[in-house]
């Protein structure tokens, strides 16, 4: 919170506090410092600070005492952008599942929370992700962005996807979801699947951790192979959703939560089995 001018400004001090357009500004600003040496972390915090101290202030026209507060602020960012002193590697620390790039001209990402995302789309945006990760091909996240933004359909829900408009959708974006959006996007949904590891979900008005899902066999630490093709072919299987491709079109959340309530009647079975095992 900074006071100006007699009033008081509220300066966002974590990600959950970040407008779109600060966002975004933020994104070109990270864009221009990975690109060009000249540019650091200070000018990247600099930057987000003066944006958003100027469109939440009103005021158009920065003088001494502008900049002098600029700069302080600038100085409480280390929430938003760090830098390892000993490698140089840059980490933007996203601690929130909140969409923070609601819309990219015409294209309409998910809804926050992972509320409105498909099996299907989840799955395939996760394919696209870690190829990038493992590759860092400028494709792979033109890719991403295209499977999780789409033009917006009838009843104000984004149009279904589909795996085969893929190429197509990529085309499309070409000129409206530049790189350093796409690059956006890529930090925020990594964060989600973190987060769907690890976190706890508001689902049907109970709080829902599906962490158990994800650890490995013999480990309480969570699997960073999410196994989403096994999740698939499990779930269709059991003829609770219909076929593979009637999952891929269920909501996330809810394939999720199915596989935990059956983890969770399997666990209750096994520990009868054991108990009744240690009476004999």
């Amino acid at each position: 919170m900074n006071q100006k001018h007699n009033r008081i400004v509220e300066f966002p001090d974590c990600f959950d506090e970040i407008e779109p357009s600060e966002w975004m500004h933020f994104l070109a600003a990270l864009d221009l410092m990975l690109h060009d040496r000249l540019f650091d972390i200070i000018d990247v915090r600099n930057h987000f600070a003066y944006y958003c101290l100027r469109r939440r202030s009103g005021v158009r026209h920065f003088g001494v005492p502008e900049f002098y507060t600029v700069h302080q602020l600038s100085g409480t960012l280390h929430w938003l952008i760090t830098q390892d002193p000993l490698t140089g590697r840059v980490m933007v620390p996203i601690d929130t599942t909140r969409q923070l790039l609601p819309r990219c001209g015409s294209f309409y990402g998910p809804a926050g929370h992972a509320a409105d995302l498909t099996f299907g789309e989840f799955r395939h945006a996760v394919m696209a992700m870690n190829a990038y990760t493992g590759t860092h091909h400028q494709s792979h996240l033109s890719a991403l962005a295209a499977i999780l933004y789409r033009p917006m359909g009838e009843g104000g829900v984004r149009t279904p996807f589909d795996p085969s408009l893929l190429p197509a959708a990529i085309k499309q974006q070409r000129r409206r979801v530049t790189p350093c959006l796409q690059y956006g996007i890529y930090l925020w949904f990594a964060h989600l699947c973190e987060y769907i590891r690890t976190g706890t979900f508001l689902v049907g008005g109970h709080e829902v951790c599906f962490a158990p899902l994800f650890v490995s066999s013999g480990d309480d630490t969570p699997s960073t192979d999410l196994g989403l093709e096994g999740i698939r072919l499990s779930v269709a299987e059991s003829g609770t959703f219909g076929t593979a491709a009637d999952v891929d079109r269920t909501l996330l959340l809810d394939v999720l939560l199915k596989l935990l309530q059956d983890k969770q009647t399997i666990d209750q079975l096994k520990n009868r089995y054991n108990h009744a095992d240690t009476i004999r």
